[in-house]
This record gives structure tokens, sequence and C-alpha cells, in this order.
């Protein structure tokens, strides 16, 4: 799969993706702040929303792929899709962000990897 580089590409993906705000989130933080799919996953509630319920304007993580710290921007468009996905929310802060239907003895677990390979590709072949 190759990485979408022109704008009318990556507006029409946000377009496709328009009626998914967990799918449109995953996407933005990737094309936006430049997160890899393995650091968006990895992602809690409480790293988007501050004790107020509000959309954060910055993430710092510690990469996992290169395990240095980084401040990731996020711009308006960001802030307005986590607002979107995190519409009525109120469960707990350290939660995964995208989280799985499955669980772990009650506790939420972080969506897979290859849900969102398939579900990436899918959406891809509609854009062919």
């Amino acid at each position: 799969m190759q990485p979408l580089r022109e704008k009318r590409k990556i507006d029409a993906m946000k377009k496709v993706m328009s009626d998914n705000k967990r799918d449109l989130l995953m996407f933005v933080l990737g094309i936006n702040c430049g997160l890899r799919i393995s650091d968006i996953l990895l992602m809690k509630v409480e790293d988007v929303l501050d004790s107020k319920g509000k959309p954060k304007s910055y993430y710092e993580l510690r990469e996992k792929k290169t395990n240095k710290f980084k401040r990731f921007v996020f711009a308006e468009n960001v802030q307005k899709a986590i607002s979107e996905y995190l519409k009525g929310y109120s469960g707990r802060a350290d939660r995964p962000l995208f989280a799985s239907r499955k669980t772990n003895k009650g506790e939420s677990k972080a969506l897979s990897r290859q849900k969102l390979i398939t579900s990436s590709m899918t959406q891809q072949d509609m854009l062919a």
C-alpha cells in the first residue's frame, strides 16, 4: 500500500471516511500529525482530552520505533475530529482511544493493527 501524498486523494479519503468518526480521526492523526499507526493505537483518551473534556492542543509521546520523546501539535481540524469522535464520551480517561470490542478481563483492549489494515485497504479500493 502506497502512502497518500496528493491533496485531492487525501480529501477524497476524508470524504469516504466522513461517516466513520473513528477511522477519520486515525487518518487525520496520521496525515496531519505524522504519527505512526503503532503510536496511534497506543493512545489513550487522556492523551487527547484535557480534564474538562476539551481536545488538547498537542500530544507528547515516546515514539515506539525510535524511543525518543516528541511533541505533536493538534491542528484545528485534528481537534475537531477528536471532538466529533469523543462527543458525549463519559468513560474512563485511561481507556484506549481506539478500543476494540474485545476485552481482557473486563478491561478495554486497543484496536489491533490487522483490523485497521483490512479496513484501510477496503477504503483505498473505493478511491481507485
